[in-house]
């Protein structure tokens, strides 16, 4: 009879009911016990991290068992590496190793902590608010670190030569495109990812590009933020704020590059209405510069 009753209450009140059971208890949580709280947000925050971070989708990740502190990877004989040497996301190069091409990464504790006074109509939107920010401030952080270790590989490799030009047209556009593209397939490796400015990618597409070489689709996507938005030419392009603007990066495919190294994934310590704080471990460790490659607008930088 309970259950007919339900069935037949029309979907305003349903949803009625389900806000006030979500807010029920979080409540509940958040007052006297907040610890299944925190571990039932780990799992969607990890979600957001993984779907928009630059790092993990340009480098291969590696999930550490819980435990090990130390990872060792193999590298290329003739070339230096490139990792996060500290708590503070310090690029440095690791120099190459003889006579055994290997390399060593130690996943480092990062905190993050995020602190909101705004209102919300109900604690549910807040919480949800506040993983938002937090997702933000890990993707923001990581897409840093990576961009530093990126760019110590360019430079200090020095395999492959920095491009520069002004792109201004479709001819110039695709000619960066195949410039840099060259740079990194001239060592038989794939270039498969593109990554740029997301306000870069917007006018660059709409400058050097037909309707029709880009979906509708992407170009919707594409002012949502960040992330993987599309391809061309068989290259994957993935933009993120965090990307200088008027650089733009090639890379090869992640198991040829590097890796993105972790363990325990995103770890909650504290939530409460006014901010919340936790923390990971992670490094990253660009084996390979000859799969990197870059190509700068002079109108820009």
């Amino acid at each position: 009879m309970n259950t007919q009753n339900i069935n037949q209450k029309d979907p305003q009140t349903l949803e009625t009911a389900m806000i006030e059971a979500k807010e029920a208890l979080v409540t509940k949580h958040l007052e006297h016990n907040p610890e299944p709280l925190l571990r039932a947000i780990e799992r969607p925050l990890t979600a957001k991290i993984e779907m928009k971070s630059l790092a993990r989708k340009i480098l291969l990740v590696d999930a550490i068992p819980n435990g090990d502190v130390l990872h060792i990877y193999d590298s290329d004989t003739d070339q230096p590496t490139f990792k996060i040497s500290n708590e503070n996301d310090e690029a440095t190069c690791s120099g190459m190793r003889y006579p055994l091409p290997r390399v060593n990464a130690v996943p480092f504790r990062t905190n993050f902590r995020v602190e909101d006074y705004s209102n919300f109509k109900t604690k549910y939107e807040k919480i949800n608010h506040l993983i938002d920010l937090l997702a933000k401030e890990i993707i923001s952080r990581e897409d840093k670190a990576l961009l530093r270790v990126m760019n110590l590989a360019i430079t200090q490799g020095k395999v492959n030569k920095v491009k520069h030009g002004i792109i201004s047209d479709k001819a110039s556009s695709r000619l960066a495109i195949v410039e840099a593209t060259t740079e990194i397939e001239r060592w038989d490796l794939l270039c498969s990812n593109i990554l740029l400015n997301d306000v870069y990618f917007d006018k660059f597409v709409e400058t050097c590009f037909d309707r029709n070489d880009f979906d509708k689709q992407t170009h919707e996507v594409v002012r949502k933020g960040c992330g993987f938005v599309g391809t061309i030419f068989g290259k994957q392009i993935v933009v993120s704020p965090n990307v200088p603007e008027g650089i733009i990066y090639f890379a090869t495919e992640p198991e040829f590059l590097g890796v993105f190294c972790t363990h325990s994934g995103v770890i909650m310590d504290r939530i409460s209405l006014d901010g919340a704080s936790c923390h990971t471990f992670t490094n990253m460790v660009v084996l390979n510069p000859k799969g990197l490659s870059c190509w700068k607008d002079e109108r820009y930088v």
